[in-house]
């Protein structure tokens, strides 16, 4: 019983001093996007694909070590393609809020949990039509509300500065179409990032 006493002890030691530590922190991040698009009431003989896209964007951190809020602001391109007619390429702003959970942010290597809504507008889109085909209108671009949940492992480079690697998924829950098709987007982030705290 001593021995799980004094195992306890040190864990709560090891924990505290991230525990207590406040965090204000700027960060950039980048990465590939794998979209997951969910086409229903669209043409039969329409056969849409998926295609991977990119991430770039800025996001800050405050709160303590262990628990901190993260907003970002995200440009993201989701592409598709309709086969035998288009290719098609999305661009996204998005705008994660997110809880960051880090228990062992004061280790040099850390685990963290993400999770959050999402917001997110689409500003633009590039159509390229395959040969044969005259024209091909994008009509999905709405706006959508996401729900957000990810893993990653926080590496402490120097004391101010870290590196992290996370994967996340979005669920999106609004019909982006203009017409009578639902169209509904859900993603996984693959991303690296650079944090440097202030």
């Amino acid at each position: 019983m001593k021995k799980i006493y004094s195992w306890m002890i040190l864990v709560i030691c090891g924990l505290a001093p991230g525990v207590a530590q406040a965090k204000v922190a700027l960060g950039v991040q980048g990465g590939l996007t794998f979209p997951d698009y969910h086409f229903t009431n669209t043409s039969p003989a329409a056969q849409y694909g998926n295609k991977n896209g990119w991430l770039g964007g800025v996001f800050g951190e405050f709160g303590l070590w262990v628990i901190t809020l993260r907003p970002e602001l995200n440009y993201v391109t989701k592409p598709f393609s309709v086969a035998n007619v288009a290719d098609v390429k999305n661009h996204f702003i998005e705008v994660p809020v997110l809880l960051k959970f880090n228990p062992l942010g004061g280790f040099l290597v850390s685990p963290f949990i993400l999770v959050g809504p999402q917001w997110s507008k689409q500003t633009s889109a590039d159509v390229t039509t395959v040969a044969g085909a005259t024209s091909y209108t994008n009509t999905a671009t709405g706006w959508d509300i996401a729900a957000v949940a990810g893993l990653g492992v926080e590496l402490n480079v120097l004391g101010s500065v870290g590196l992290e690697v996370q994967g996340r998924y979005a669920y999106g829950f609004r019909n982006i179409d203009s017409t009578s098709a639902e169209v509904k987007t859900r993603a996984f982030y693959a991303l690296a990032g650079l944090s440097f705290a202030l």
